[in-house]
């Protein structure tokens, strides 16, 4: 049932949508929202359950409860060059949508990450688009199942009063969604990284630089280019935080071609809890002229007592 609400919620500008798909979409939103509202405690594991965890993860080389923080990563562009955290699971899921582009209407996704702390160096990632809806221009609206993405990041040195904190980082696209609905090309992407991170005062600066290389698939050309991307974000009041974007690339990848500006919000509900919601706006011919993102992110201690 899930999956058909979150198609109805996404296919938004369908040039046959009527007064009845209104309804069945208003329908739809409601089912999810009861449904986040029964999962959430599921997930969360209640009373007992979340006791039980805190309890087994109170270890000298495991991170404790207070240590454990969550931030979003897979509804952001820049990615901060620090792992910062040791046996940590970060489990996302969050919608994103750009709109009117040169040839789509929109391109929307629903995606599972989720991102695990190996080391307080090494994050190995896993993200997957579980619903991508396409509607191209003058055509019909189309949506399955999405792309998977695998990483890996590895923090090269931390930062200083003098330098920023170094890492590396590497994206392997997998083609798991469909071709002949437009989701994929059928071809392995690769995305090579280099990233840096520096506090200023309150403010956090994350500055990216990547190599990109797509491969279209059947035979068709293997393309380079590049991807630059400059964030600055800070705490403003309690736990709300803001944070602004710029970023481009000369190439389609998990974002598309253009040039960007995006702002966000960010709500730390509990140190393991964090809401976000974003907007983005293309600044060049080729980007799409609007996008926006929001999600949600868990973060949780898997780190283990060794029996006595």
């Amino acid at each position: 049932m899930i999956l058909p609400d979150l198609a109805a919620i996404l296919v938004l500008s369908d040039a046959s949508f009527t007064e009845m798909h209104e309804r069945q979409r208003r329908t739809a939103v409601r089912r999810l929202w009861v449904t986040a509202l029964v999962l959430c405690p599921v997930i969360a594991g209640g009373p007992e359950a979340q006791a039980q965890a805190t309890e087994s993860a109170q270890t000298m080389d495991s991170p404790s409860d207070d240590d454990v923080q969550a931030s979003r990563r897979r509804r952001r562009a820049s990615v901060p060059a620090e792992v910062s955290t040791n046996r940590v699971l970060q489990v996302e899921f969050g919608y994103n949508g750009d709109f009117w582009s040169d040839t789509l209407d929109a391109a929307q996704a629903a995606t599972l990450s989720l991102n695990y702390s190996a080391t307080p160096d090494i994050l190995i990632e896993f993200s997957h688009d579980n619903l991508a809806v396409q509607s191209p221009r003058g055509g019909s609206t189309t949506g399955g199942v999405g792309n998977a993405y695998l990483g890996v990041q590895y923090t090269v040195s931390n930062e200083d009063e003098r330098r920023p904190s170094l890492g590396l980082s590497y994206q392997l696209t997998v083609p798991t969604g469909s071709r002949s609905a437009g989701i994929s090309t059928g071809g392995y992407w690769h995305r090579a990284t280099l990233l840096l991170s520096k506090d200023v005062g309150e403010v956090t600066y994350d500055a990216n630089a990547s190599a990109l290389l797509n491969d279209l698939g059947a035979g068709a050309a293997v393309l380079g280019g590049v991807q630059g991307v400059l964030s600055a974000s800070r705490v403003v009041r309690g736990r709300a935080g803001v944070q602004l974007e710029i970023e481009g690339q000369s190439r389609d990848a998990d974002e598309p071609r253009g040039v960007f500006v995006s702002s966000a919000l960010t709500y730390q509900a509990s140190p393991t809890w964090q809401w976000d919601i974003g907007f983005r706006m293309g600044l060049t011919s080729s980007a799409p002229r609007a996008g926006a993102f929001v999600g949600v992110t868990r973060a949780v201690n898997v780190g283990r007592r060794p029996r006595p």
